[in-house]
């Protein structure tokens, strides 16, 4: 009877000890809403040992604009939805897309990463952003949550509006100094080394989600279709001329790179918007192209395609890395594969169980 009393005592702590964990894990170590970056990565970072910081803040003690935790990091990252730790990445400026509608949109996917624990903790270079607080602030979240944090606009303003009074910013010049002021900040109490902000770095940046007027993005099948259309001559009065901007005087078609597709799109889209909107009436396709950072299909950018292309079996994403899509996978023969060009195609065949198209 005892040994089963014992049992369950025991049972009953573990269990205690998981809520406890747990409780731990989502209201200290989960970000805040407002919350920066730089503030739950350094509470991340105390809380699982670092004392370094190399990965956060440079060495003329200001914060990395674009962080990362390091390897050791005591908090379980699959607990963030892919959708909401790209919100939250994007309050603090990171992440952002900068694709124009011409680029691959998924571009910010490499830097979503930077919540992936790593070993490479070591940088000396210089940060690029002056760290303020508010202490009322600060105040107001050790009262209420039991821990204070910085908020992601600080990283772009020297006024807080919810107090009316400037920020506080640390004036340290090193690394080692200022994560000791910034212990002092999050814990509430007067920090000797700060002065009253006055004014913004620089060049300061606004760190905001950017925003675009398109809502779609043209893969280059689309604009084949469209360099095809127009550098051809046209029944249109107002297109009569349009497509010799394609040709050389002697009747031979130019080579025309990429960037000056783009300019002619956009120029079509200024000056000739009935025509290209008939033009793409007819021609392209809307795809919702699904994907995921650590989820699947967790997160969608639209695409604008040819619609007499077939994406489950293109392979010319490869040659311009323009589209996402890439449902090819495309390998070289291994070595002991290859062959030169007199092989008959038979005879590999037969030796190889596969096609070669010399």
């Amino acid at each position: 009877m005892v040994h089963i009393e014992n049992v369950k005592n025991r049972l009953d702590c573990m269990v205690e000890f998981h809520l406890v964990k747990r409780y731990w894990e989502v209201t200290v170590l989960m970000y805040a809403e407002d919350e920066s970056v730089q503030s739950w990565v350094f509470r991340l970072a105390l809380l699982s040992g670092e004392y370094k910081y190399n990965s956060l803040i440079g060495i003329d003690g200001k914060w990395y604009s674009t962080p990362s935790l390091v390897k050791g990091c005591a908090f379980n990252l699959h607990l963030i939805p892919d959708l909401d730790l790209l919100r939250f990445l994007r309050r603090s400026g990171i992440a952002n897309k900068k694709a124009s509608m011409f680029d691959n949109p998924v571009d910010y996917i490499d830097q979503m990463s930077i919540i992936n624990p790593s070993n490479n903790s070591s940088s000396n270079a210089k940060g690029e952003i002056t760290i303020r607080f508010c202490k009322e602030c600060i105040a107001e979240s050790i009262k209420k949550n039991g821990y204070g944090y910085f908020k992601a606009e600080w990283l772009s303003k020297i006024y807080c509006s919810n107090h009316g009074i400037n920020l506080i910013e640390l004036i340290s010049k090193n690394r080692k100094s200022v994560v000791k002021e910034l212990l002092q900040a999050f814990a509430g109490t007067p920090v000797i080394q700060s002065q009253t902000s006055v004014a913004l770095d620089k060049d300061s940046h606004q760190y905001r989600e950017a925003k675009t007027d398109f809502s779609y993005h043209i893969m280059p099948c689309l604009l084949n279709e469209f360099y095809m259309w127009a550098s051809r001559k046209s029944d249109d009065a107002l297109l009569k001329y349009e497509h010799l901007d394609f040709f050389y005087v002697n009747g031979v078609r130019k080579k025309i790179s990429d960037e000056y597709l783009h300019y002619k799109f956009i120029y079509f889209l200024e000056y000739y918007p009935k025509q290209l909107k008939e033009f793409l009436d007819r021609t392209v396709e809307l795809k919702e192209y699904k994907f995921g950072f650590r989820q699947k299909l967790s997160l969608s950018e639209t695409l604008a395609k040819s619609r007499s292309k077939n994406c489950s079996k293109c392979s010319d994403w490869r040659k311009t890395g323009f589209c996402p899509i890439e449902p090819i996978l495309v390998t070289r023969l291994k070595h002991e594969h290859s062959t030169h060009c007199k092989t008959n195609a038979c005879d590999f065949f037969l030796k190889y169980r596969t096609h070669w198209y010399g």
